[in-house]
């Protein structure tokens, strides 16, 4: 039991350093908008409500975070401009093919 104690502290204080930190912050963060973005986008946006917008806005900032850790501002801003239209042009495609089609 001790043993296993011991490991979690180790791999918590290797987590918590430097930039091994940063990067796996941005890695966790970019599967989290994998799967809350692709839902999102299969069940479609009204962007009409507010909500909507937010999942637009989830997905500046992961693009911004993802490109900031791999280029510098520029590049953080084009992907997080990316990933928005990427997620509010799938989502509000999907919402107005479900709303045209299921009539």
């Amino acid at each position: 039991m001790a043993d296993l104690s011991s490991k979690v502290q180790q791999s918590t204080s290797e987590l918590l350093s430097g930039e091994h930190s940063m990067s796996t912050i941005v890695n966790v963060n970019f599967v989290i908008y994998l799967i809350v973005c692709g839902m999102a986008i299969s069940v479609g946006l009204d962007l009409k409500k507010w909500s909507s917008w937010l999942f637009g806005s989830y997905g500046f900032i992961s693009g911004f975070l993802f490109g900031l850790s791999k280029a510098d501002v520029p590049g953080g801003l084009g992907l997080g401009a990316l990933f928005a239209f990427v997620v509010m042009y799938g989502g509000a495609t999907s919402f107005w093919h479900r709303k045209r089609y299921k009539k």
